[in-house]
């Protein structure tokens, strides 16, 4: 079983978060936007911590804020 320190997105996922980043820049409100459409992606309904580590390094607000 993977524990939450290995996880590791997938191409795919990484691609999806990109865009949606792309799609929200300069919006009021992008981060919340960005969040909650990776997480209407996941099949779990899921915010995993390397979802939130890689929106963070993407769009440069501090983890501890997103």
């Amino acid at each position: 079983m993977q524990s939450v320190a290995d996880e590791v997105l997938s191409t795919h996922e990484r691609q999806f978060i990109a865009q949606t980043i792309s799609d929200y820049e300069g919006r009021p409100g992008a981060l919340l936007g960005i969040l909650g459409a990776v997480q209407a992606a996941n099949a779990h309904k899921f915010l995993s911590m390397e979802s939130l580590r890689t929106i963070a390094a993407e769009t440069g607000i501090p983890p501890a804020r997103v």
